[in-house]
């Protein structure tokens, strides 16, 4: 995100962005974000920054991405016990369909929910919730697991059980703040959560 969004900028205002004014912009889509940056263009230029930056980060993403170490296992696990599973995320499909399937994440989620997908996002529960129907979860049964402050809020308001990933750098606010069910420092922690050794 940073590269692309500072790519955008750098292209369409002759001004590239460092890595703390790319992260202080981050909480609405991708698409919000360079239509803020362009805001003193035209819409059809508006337009084609925001088209820009999905074919940067589809050109991108398995080079500057990386998945957190025991991600890939601990979904392989999860598809494996017959757990359903969905993604609720606040990008675009556009940003997040190449970002799957660069690493072949697609297939461990039942469902996957965009910002496209819903009129409000997180921390609104709406994506949530939908997810839950999609899926046919309790949400008495669900948890939801993210890492900025919104994840939690929105997870608490759809009546899930709530869980903040604490092991990766806290760009969107620290979930902890918002007082999780559960907080997890390391996938293996979540891990070891969702399969308990015997």
């Amino acid at each position: 995100m940073h590269h692309c969004i500072g790519e955008i900028s750098q292209k369409y205002t002759g001004r590239g962005l460092t890595l703390e004014e790319v992260v202080a912009k981050f909480g609405p889509p991708i698409c919000t974000i360079i239509r803020s940056i362009t805001a003193h263009l035209t819409k059809g230029e508006q337009d084609q920054a925001v088209e820009d930056y999905y074919d940067c980060h589809r050109n991108n993403v398995s080079s500057k991405v990386v998945v957190f170490p025991g991600i890939g296992r601990l979904l392989e696990r999860i598809r494996a016990s017959g757990r359903r599973l969905a993604l609720v995320t606040g990008v675009e499909r556009a940003v997040m369909e190449p970002t799957l399937d660069a690493f072949g994440l697609q297939a461990y989620f039942d469902e996957r929910i965009t910002v496209d997908d819903v009129r409000n996002i997180k921390p609104d529960p709406e994506g949530i919730l939908l997810a839950l129907a999609r899926i046919g979860a309790d949400p008495k049964r669900s948890i939801y697991i993210g890492d900025a402050p919104a994840d939690i809020v929105a997870g608490r308001r759809a009546g899930v059980f709530t869980g903040a990933a604490l092991w990766s750098p806290q760009t969107g606010g620290d979930p902890s703040r918002e007082n999780p069910d559960f907080q997890f420092r390391s996938v293996r922690q979540l891990s070891d959560f969702l399969f308990p050794r015997r």
